[in-house]
């Protein structure tokens, strides 16, 4: 807690929590969320009820999370991102209704604590669409040679491992069983502490306006045709959406 507090003060500081809002709210309400669960002692329904919530306002920041890193990365291209974002919030919002729809089938009757198996099951099928968004962002940005600011891509590397470490989780506990769940718990707690500090690190004033280029760092030669690529892609996808405008 101390240390998502920690990033969120430094963020306000510093004066980057407007151009990554999202990822501020976050850790204003991780914050805020674990401060709220402190008193609680665990063995109580009363723990399960704000787990629950707090898990629920952490879904609707994956969802803007995936859209403002999205919307950063493809700012030159908004033809493309127009796109992204639309195939986003589709997405998410198709992994949902599966996720709560799967849950209501996979938990049985005699299940101790159904309600609590819905949540994990439903936030197991979000995580992983966020993850594959994410993942495919992270393939994006090692293929493609896009320009960007050293903040955005420790962002998003981030948040790749956020999201791969919280499925991992849901999915060993599920096989495990209750017994390995302090285990699990506890290595994924080391993964959040791990990214906050290089969050913490990496994210600063000096690096918003440090460019970077990670993609094809194999074969630079390739660079001008794969940004011409994007710029023909970007121009066909900005014409269609303004013909369609026109309809």
């Amino acid at each position: 807690m101390a240390l998502t507090l920690g990033l969120a003060v430094k963020l306000k500081w510093i004066g980057l929590d407007k151009p990554y809002r999202a990822l501020w709210l976050y850790l204003v309400w991780d914050s805020l969320g674990s401060l709220a669960m402190l008193p609680i002692p665990r063995n109580i329904t009363a723990y399960a009820v704000m787990y629950m919530i707090v898990g629920v306002g952490r879904w609707v920041f994956y969802f803007l999370i995936t859209l403002e890193v999205v919307t950063l990365l493809m700012k030159r291209y908004p033809g493309l991102a127009g796109v992204a974002r639309q195939a986003v919030r589709i997405a998410l919002i198709f992994a949902a209704l599966v996720g709560i729809g799967s849950a209501t089938l996979d938990v049985g009757p005699g299940s101790p604590y159904p309600i609590l198996q819905y949540f994990q099951l439903a936030d197991r099928t979000i995580s992983a669409t966020a993850l594959g968004f994410m993942g495919l962002i992270l393939a994006f940005l090692f293929w493609f040679p896009v320009r960007l600011n050293k903040n955005i891509a420790a962002y998003s590397v981030g948040f790749v491992f956020l999201f791969g470490s919280r499925i991992v989780t849901l999915l060993l506990s599920n096989l495990m069983g209750p017994s390995r769940r302090a285990i699990l718990s506890a290595a994924t707690m080391a993964i959040v502490v791990l990214v906050r500090v290089y969050w913490i690190v990496c994210m600063d004033a000096a690096a918003e306006a440090a460019p970077v280029t990670i993609g094809h760092a194999w074969n630079r030669a390739e660079e001008q045709r794969l940004l011409g690529q994007l710029d023909s892609i970007n121009s066909s996808l900005v014409k269609a959406a303004e013909k369609t405008r026109t309809l």
